[in-house]
């Protein structure tokens, strides 16, 4: 009886590791998957900046960023002004 306690409690410990060890794997990879996604972002804000000179324009990739990582995208300037909007669109939600 005292030794099928013990396997019990092992097991269920072991268990119990794994399953917690898991979980903060998982909530690693998905930490640096945002941060992989957020570099990505910008990179590409950065270079359509760089050779545009302008935001005219940039609303298209950002939706793309979007879908692909399920957000929506706004950027503003150093004053706040919202960049990449079709004319007439204000933001709803910044990231």
């Amino acid at each position: 009886m005292a030794f099928t306690l013990v396997l019990i409690l092992a097991f269920g410990s072991v268990i119990l590791f794994v399953g917690l060890a898991a979980h903060q794997e998982a909530k690693s990879f998905d930490t640096s998957l945002d941060e992989v996604r957020s570099a990505r972002v910008a990179r590409t804000v950065s270079r359509f900046y760089s050779k545009d000179g302008a935001w005219a324009g940039l609303q298209t990739p950002l939706q793309q960023a979007g879908r692909l990582s399920e957000r929506r995208f706004i950027v503003t300037d150093a004053q706040g002004v919202v960049g990449g909007l079709p004319t007439g669109q204000t933001p709803t939600l910044a990231v």
